[in-house]
């Protein structure tokens, strides 16, 4: 099954190397397909397309986002804006199921994987898949079992996809 994906990528930030905004397309084209296939995205999700924005920025506009969203005054990787609950989205069928909208900051994302020793491409992925399910109502701030149920989520979308998992294994 190949999801209708209707993905807008702005890159306001005009460093994005082409080739990780390619692997980031790819990314999440697959994980959607996977989150349809588990049910993820709701009964009312099948044979909807599913519409999702993505915007690429530099650290300075990150944290700019940051600061007037969450109060916090320094750039983070990936800030997610859900645009509600899917599941009890009641929309006609023919509307596309519109998930959210994400922002990625470049150096931030870039220094990251350098510092765990990670490819940007595994790094970007690994963001996509935290960002979307952010959009999906999973949150790791709630409590420590949230944390611990979107870890395993992550962890089981990337390896999914062909990724080593990025936690630690007991």
């Amino acid at each position: 099954m190949h999801a209708s994906l209707q993905i807008d990528i702005d890159s306001q930030d005009f460093a994005w190397p082409a080739e990780l905004i390619q692997a980031l397309e790819q990314v999440l084209h697959r994980v959607l397909d996977l989150l349809l296939e588990d049910g993820a995205l709701g009964d009312n999700a099948f044979g909807r397309p599913i519409g999702l924005s993505v915007t690429l920025v530099d650290d300075a506009e990150m944290q700019r986002i940051n600061r007037e969203y969450r109060q916090v005054d320094r750039p983070t990787n990936v800030l997610s804006f859900p645009m509600g609950d899917p599941d009890g989205c009641a929309m006609d069928e023919a509307m596309p199921l519109l998930l959210g909208d994400l922002v990625m900051a470049r150096e931030t994302l870039l220094r990251e994987a350098l510092e765990a020793g990670r490819t940007p491409e595994f790094h970007i992925a690994h963001l996509a898949v935290h960002g979307l399910l952010h959009l999906l109502d999973y949150d790791h701030e709630r409590s420590d079992g949230e944390a611990e149920k979107q870890e395993a989520m992550e962890a089981s979308l990337l390896t999914r996809l062909g990724f080593p998992t990025p936690y630690p294994q007991d």
